[in-house]
């Protein structure tokens, strides 16, 4: 029989949400087609399956978006719900349904692959973990400490009028997933990743004279969530207002404990949380890169940004088996393997074979502010 590698059709997603239930799925959670709406929607995914005699025996799937790093916009495809229906499995069919993702995702222009797993399977073709985040654990010190901090502030849970101005401060933010109102109101309801827990998704809003200041989107236990803890999944707005809204949340609702993920780039935020207990980790999953040149090439606005002159020269070409070359004028050309041309994009630390001249160089520019991918936008 000929295995056939194409996108899954609408008309074949119910087949595709029915054997994602079953493999990923138990009594009491949600269906993947409701966490996932996007993954499992043809004219909003570009979801890979493997197909032999019309029959789906492996699915990927992988959902476009832009990622905004200043005044840069990132093409990436995230890929999640990945699997393979039991009687393919060991036959390397997932393997070329990625292979097919990465020769897909490059012409149609995408920079990056977000990979929500991190197993054997992505290691092999050349996804890497990367970056680093810091993990919190607010506690009830925490929440006493800001606990009516601000006077001038009001923290309610959102209505659905309350929409369209919480999108404004999420579209505010410079290193962001970007949302369309329509995005945005369908992610605040999906419960995509943390439905997997049976956790329940509230939005929570602080406003100030009847304005939002900020919003916080958190994960709360369910009555079977069997001690899954409470996170927030994402926020927008000032970091003050924020900070009251987690504090009223924990107070209101008795918790111990509330984990909050904070990126590098976040200085006043990890500032005013300087006390509280933290841990570093690195970003959810693993990352591929595409196309190295096509990256800079829609990084050069944010290179610009930071640099007028030296960003507008900044550049790079694509080496053998994901190397690449970076050159910079006045500079000799830098051939980086494959492992530390994504270290030096998204590690705080790299360890690059770099002269002075070009560490002080990349510098300015990396690592790049990247959002932490667990959030809404999770696939």
């Amino acid at each position: 029989m000929t295995a056939e590698i194409r996108l899954v059709r609408q008309e074949e997603m119910k087949s595709a949400i029915d054997a994602a239930d079953a493999i990923f799925r138990a009594p009491g959670m949600s269906s993947m087609g409701t966490a996932f709406p996007f993954i499992f929607s043809e004219a909003v995914s570009h979801s890979h399956g493997l197909f032999e005699n019309s029959k789906l025996l492996a699915f990927m799937g992988l959902v476009p978006a832009t990622v905004r790093i200043g005044s840069a916009g990132l093409t990436v495809f995230s890929l999640g719900s990945v699997y393979c229906m039991e009687e393919a499995r060991n036959r390397g069919y997932s393997s070329r349904v990625l292979n097919e993702i990465q020769a897909y995702g490059r012409t149609a222009g995408a920079s990056l692959l977000l990979v929500s797993g991190d197993g054997p399977l992505y290691a092999r073709s050349g996804c890497l973990k990367f970056g680093e985040v810091y993990r919190f654990a607010l506690d009830r010190a925490f929440a006493e400490s800001w606990k009516n901090r601000l006077s001038d502030i009001q923290v309610t849970e959102a209505l659905h009028r309350d929409t369209p101005l919480l999108h404004r401060l999420a579209s505010a933010r410079r290193f962001a997933y970007e949302m369309s109102l329509w995005d945005f109101s369908a992610l605040i309801r999906t419960e995509a990743n943390i439905s997997s827990r049976k956790m329940t998704q509230r939005v929570y809003v602080a406003n100030r004279n009847g304005n939002p200041a900020a919003f916080a989107v958190v994960a709360l236990p369910g009555p079977s969530s069997q001690g899954a803890a409470p996170v927030i999944v994402e926020w927008a707005g000032e970091i003050g207002a924020f900070l009251q809204i987690a504090s009223n949340v924990m107070l209101g609702a008795g918790l111990e404990q509330l984990t909050l993920t904070a990126e590098g780039y976040e200085k006043e935020l990890l500032q005013a949380l300087r006390d509280a207990p933290m841990e570093k980790r690195r970003n959810q999953g693993t990352v591929y890169v595409f196309d190295a040149e096509t990256l800079f090439v829609q990084l050069k606005p944010y290179f610009e940004e930071i640099d007028p002159i030296a960003g507008r020269h900044l550049s790079v070409k694509n080496g053998e088996n994901g190397r690449a070359i970076l050159s910079l004028p006045a500079l000799h050309d830098v051939e980086l393997s494959r492992e530390a041309f994504v270290s030096l994009l998204f590690d705080p630390q790299p360890d690059l074979p770099l002269s002075a001249e070009w560490s002080q160089a990349a510098a300015k520019w990396f690592p790049l502010p990247f959002p932490y991918t667990d959030s809404l936008n999770f696939v």
